[in-house]
């Protein structure tokens, strides 16, 4: 766990500095969101915001409910 978190921390400094925008991938639980965002992330995917859909379902979806990260 550590290691994971170690590596996601490295990951959004990097891109930080790069002026890059990453994505936390696989955010499944409020907790984990919470967490990459405190680390810097502000873009994400997974379970927490959407099950896997068709492409071009995707787009209706994001339309319909843009998620906005504070």
């Amino acid at each position: 766990m550590r290691r994971r978190l170690a590596v996601a921390a490295a990951v959004a400094l990097l891109a930080e500095h790069l002026q890059l925008k990453a994505v936390a991938e696989g955010s499944e639980h409020q907790e984990q969101l919470e967490r990459l965002r405190d680390m810097g992330y502000r873009y994400g995917q997974g379970f927490l915001m959407a099950r896997p859909l068709p492409a071009a379902d995707c787009g209706a979806l994001m339309a319909d409910a843009p998620v906005h990260v504070a």
